[in-house]
């Protein structure tokens, strides 16, 4: 997608420059002085509910969950605030809150993009199968087994990852996987802000 604010072009080719995964659970900004440049990023509607969905999902690609999560609660009566919302929470560790969220999206249209990259890399490109047998396993199973993509059972997959049970290789799977929703969101986002000239 073609972005005519040069500002908001310039973040992205940034952000997307990143080469290493971010974590389930990051606990620092990956570029602390890319929050200032998000911060003073200029959109051309910045009290519109995309514009602020949008700096949410710059803050988010950038791991900085505190400022993101103070954007998506600005916005948390709207379907794309509220799968912010529930993904900021998975990333703290607040699992109930993040399937409140993340049922109150709905079936989000950013949803159908995941779908597809997250089957396709689950079928084809992951290792999945050969991961340790175990509880976080089980759940990889089941997302790949299914026919829609199930946010709920991915957020207990993380649940389980993160309290210990699963393996370097889980982990690395679930974390793929978590940088795929995000980047899906990120993309509808920002191609719905800039269609309603919020960017």
């Amino acid at each position: 997608m073609k972005v005519k604010n040069e500002q908001l072009e310039d973040l992205i080719v940034k952000l997307r420059a990143r080469e290493e995964a971010a974590p389930l659970s990051p606990k620092q900004p990956w570029r602390e002085e890319l929050d200032t440049d998000i911060a003073a990023l200029v959109l051309a509607e910045p009290r519109g509910t995309l514009a602020i969905a949008l700096k949410c999902g710059l803050h988010l690609l950038n791991d900085s969950i505190d400022l993101a999560h103070g954007y998506a609660q600005q916005i948390e009566h709207d379907a794309t605030g509220a799968y912010w919302h529930g993904i900021i929470h998975h990333m703290e560790h607040d699992y109930s809150n993040a399937k409140y969220w993340l049922y109150a999206s709905g079936k989000h249209a950013a949803s159908r993009q995941l779908e597809e990259q997250a089957f396709r890399w689950l079928k084809e490109e992951s290792d999945w199968t050969s991961a340790a047998e175990g509880k976080v396993k089980d759940a990889i199973e089941g997302l790949a087994a299914g026919s829609r993509w199930n946010a709920l059972l991915f957020v207990d997959a993380i649940a389980l990852q993160e309290s210990g049970v699963g393996s370097e290789q889980t982990y690395r799977i679930l974390q793929h996987v978590q940088g795929i929703e995000i980047q899906a969101l990120f993309d509808y986002t920002l191609a719905a802000a800039v269609q309603a000239g919020q960017a």
